[in-house]
């Protein structure tokens, strides 16, 4: 009987299991091949990553040196600068939630965690710059020996699910561009909210299928899309599946507004300028077409 459904399944384009972020049974493959399945939820729109054999993904030291360069054109500690600018603008965010909840519930203390906190980078100015008393958890074994040798914080190694945490004890949990690469969605969420005090703050950035690329020019997106990448998520996915665990979504940050990929195929054309440069990224916030999106949230 087994086999007759997977069959079914196949021939249909669909798969039997549950959507992991709404829990109906109405996704369709977008993408199939020898190694692995990517499928749409057509009711809540995440998107889901399978494979039939799942590979070992490693994020040692080449994950941050040579393909991160690749990338970005430069290794991960020499973009240090651009990644604790974007670490501010989050840790201010932070700091006035916190503000705001501290005024409403008794919080006894400041502790942080940084989930896939790689280097250590954001740790070290949420101490340093926001009084936290700060924890980190990081897989790769040489991001974990640089954020306690040269940074000297408090980081273990080792996977998320993996790692005991105490429960009710952090005011602030952030995973910056880590959900996505995490198989196990909802026990994660689940682990979040209980390791959270009562009106902790969850914060999070992820990639956003809604937006200009993953909108308008799906098949680029999806064949450009990580082999790491479990679920991609849209803004309105995102809120579902906290709100599923009893958070509240208090401010939401569109980001990722890449103008050269509207104007891929236009340039030296009529929208080739500064002014609709400037209009792109007005209308890309107000409509959510940002490439990637963060999140903060308050458990109930």
């Amino acid at each position: 009987e087994r086999m007759v459904a997977l069959i079914e399944d196949f021939v249909s384009g669909g798969r039997s299991e549950a959507c992991v972020v709404c829990g109906r049974r109405r996704e369709r493959a977008l993408v199939r091949d020898t190694e692995r399945n990517i499928f749409h939820c057509e009711h809540c729109g995440v998107f889901s990553q399978q494979y039939f054999h799942v590979p070992s993904f490693v994020y040692e030291k080449p994950y941050f040196t040579e393909e991160y360069q690749e990338q970005y054109g430069r290794t991960y500690l020499e973009d240090r600068e651009n990644i604790d600018q974007l670490g501010r603008l989050r840790l201010a965010v932070i700091n006035r939630i916190y503000e705001k909840m501290k005024k409403k519930l008794l919080f006894d203390g400041r502790n942080l965690l940084d989930v896939g906190c790689a280097y250590g980078f954001f740790l070290d100015l949420a101490r340093d710059c926001g009084g936290w008393a700060t924890k980190g958890v990081e897989i790769s074994k040489a991001a974990t020996k640089y954020a306690r040798d040269s940074l000297v914080l408090d980081v273990e190694t080792g996977g998320f699910l993996e790692t005991e945490l105490p429960k009710d004890a952090y005011h602030a949990i952030s995973l910056w561009y880590v959900i996505e690469h995490l198989p196990q969605l909802n026990e994660v969420v689940e682990k979040i909210y209980t390791s959270l005090v009562r009106g902790g703050i969850l914060a999070l950035s992820t990639p956003n299928n809604n937006g200009f690329q993953g909108r308008f020019r799906r098949d680029e997106y999806l064949a450009q899309h990580p082999a790491d990448h479990y679920h991609d998520f849209s803004i309105s996915t995102m809120r579902m599946l906290l709100k599923r665990y009893r958070f509240r979504v208090v401010k939401v940050r569109v980001t990722g507004i890449h103008y050269e990929r509207f104007l891929k195929g236009r340039e030296g054309s009529f929208w080739d300028n500064e002014f609709f440069r400037k209009l792109y990224g007005f209308a890309a916030r107000m409509l959510r077409l940002g490439d990637t999106f963060e999140i903060y949230a308050v458990k109930k």
